[in-house]
């Protein structure tokens, strides 16, 4: 795993999948994410004292994140693998109702060689 993030104690950001990969679904996001992304960015937020006191609760000593920062990244993710399921959920139903209405064609090649090529 490519890291290039470090939490408050100096330790790889890596070493906390455990908190927030509770599925292989996020895991794998996370893995294409740090391979594939090498160079990290910065944004600032101007958030509302509300915003700012929710954080400041779910990050910190006694919580699941170290630092403000990875409570922000963990909910940018987990955001970003809900709009990705839902679009593949959109594309299935998709493909569903063009089944259903007819709308298909017939594959004519080898789908196992294919998706070897695919691996």
């Amino acid at each position: 795993v490519w890291v290039n993030d470090w939490d408050s104690n100096h330790r790889p950001i890596a070493e906390n999948v455990e908190y927030w990969c509770y599925s292989p679904l996020p895991l794998l996001y996370f893995l294409e994410e740090y391979t594939e992304n090498n160079m990290s960015s910065s944004i600032n937020l101007s958030l509302t004292d509300e915003l700012r006191a929710f954080v400041d609760a779910n990050s910190g000593d006694g919580t699941l994140y170290a630092t403000p920062s990875e409570f922000v990244r963990d909910l940018l993710r987990q955001q970003k693998v809900r709009q990705e399921a839902a679009a593949a959920r959109d594309a299935i139903l998709e493909g569903y109702e063009d089944a259903v209405a007819g709308r298909t064609v017939t594959y004519k090649g080898n789908l196992r060689s294919l998706l070897k090529k695919v691996k």
